[in-house]
């Protein structure tokens, strides 16, 4: 019986300690790149349901005094801090915006959809950007 009672405390702390280690895993993952870029995903997602079928998501930087808005396609990253977002200017000139987890700031807006007569194509469902 002894045997036993010590067996099932040596099990029940094993279990307490794969819990804690999942759970800073979980708070690790949270605090890189990869996080920022899943909570960031379902963000845009979120918006681009709202919006009708003749807008898609843009985002939209100020810096210096400077305002620049474009069309989002898809997200990237790379762990430990930075996030890739991957779109188009209004004159189709593609882009691309990398920044540092600790310096993400936008605001999400509807832009005109360059070609609203093609379907709408659920954000990211073409994602072939690099995520590292």
């Amino acid at each position: 019986m002894f045997k036993d009672t010590l067996v099932h405390i040596e099990n029940e702390g094993r279990k307490k300690m794969e819990r804690y280690a999942a759970e800073a895993k979980a708070k690790e993952r949270s605090l890189t790149a990869v996080g920022y870029y899943e909570r960031l995903t379902e963000a845009i997602r979120r918006f681009d349901a709202e919006l009708d079928n003749d807008h898609e998501v843009g985002l939209k930087l100020v810096t210096f005094g400077q305002s620049i808005t474009f069309h989002v396609t898809s997200l990237g990253y790379h762990n430990p801090g930075l996030i890739m977002f991957y779109g188009t200017m209004d004159n189709g000139q593609p882009v691309e915006l990398v920044q540092h987890i600790s310096q993400i700031s936008f605001l999400m807006t509807s832009v005109k959809r360059d070609n609203p007569t093609e379907p709408k194509k659920p954000f990211g469902f073409n994602q072939d950007q690099p995520q590292s």
